[in-house]
């Protein structure tokens, strides 16, 4: 796995914010939430695959998959 250059920065939160508003359309709303130091979003991988081309990208920007949260990207703060 590559590290993406602005994984820590807010462009790179941007980044992850116009890769994840690609999926928002007229039937599908997502949202984002914070616990202790984990930003949650609703965005899963049934929507975006982790080997899907965003999907990789989001990873390099340091998000990943938690399986508790059903599968929703999720990010360390």
């Amino acid at each position: 796995m590559t590290e993406h250059k602005d994984r820590k920065s807010i462009k790179g939160f941007i980044a992850v914010l116009q890769i994840m508003a690609k999926y928002i359309g007229e039937d599908k709303k997502y949202f984002m939430f914070a616990e202790h130091d984990i930003i949650y979003s609703s965005l899963s991988t049934e929507d975006c695959p982790e080997d899907s081309e965003d999907g990789k990208m989001l990873v390099e920007l340091g998000w990943f998959v938690d399986p508790c949260c059903d599968n929703c990207w999720s990010y360390f703060t």
